[in-house]
């Protein structure tokens, strides 16, 4: 998987929604230029997760 590929990160998604949805007054059914499927495709797909990366750290504190 190539980073343009892996959509929103984790921490994205809150704002997203807030954003698309409630400010925008978007749906899951809408298109967007330059996205490739729906609106409510592109939040589908794979995401960016740090977590693995983090706990490891925040254990060893």
């Amino acid at each position: 998987m190539r980073y343009q590929d892996a959509g929103l990160h984790t921490n994205g998604y809150t704002l997203a929604r807030k954003i698309l949805f409630d400010t925008l007054g978007l749906s899951v059914q809408d298109q967007i230029d330059g996205l490739k499927g729906t609106l409510g495709e592109e939040l589908l797909k794979i995401h960016r997760c740090y977590a693995p990366g983090i706990l490891p750290l925040l254990k060893s504190e």
